[in-house]
């Protein structure tokens, strides 16, 4: 969370909630920039998205790499 902005309390709707805690008013009382925050989460979850599906491609081709030499070696040894 930020600090400064109350917690949503059980049972309440989080769009009445979102509604009443970023407002500019409280904004300038935090002094904070909400769109900010917002842009900073969402580029660290991009980054962390892209991060993560990188390692899956890199294992991916790392296990096609082993595959095909071992394919290699097999015919050669047929032939």
């Amino acid at each position: 969370g930020i600090a400064g902005v109350r917690k949503i309390k059980d049972n309440y709707n989080p769009e009445t909630w979102m509604l009443e805690v970023t407002t500019i008013s409280i904004e300038r009382q935090l002094n904070i920039d909400f769109a900010e925050v917002h842009k900073r989460v969402i580029s660290l979850s991009v980054s962390n998205i892209c991060k993560h599906l990188q390692m899956i491609f890199l294992r991916l081709i790392g296990w096609q790499i082993i595959f095909w030499i071992l394919a290699l070696l097999w015919i050669s040894c047929i032939n």
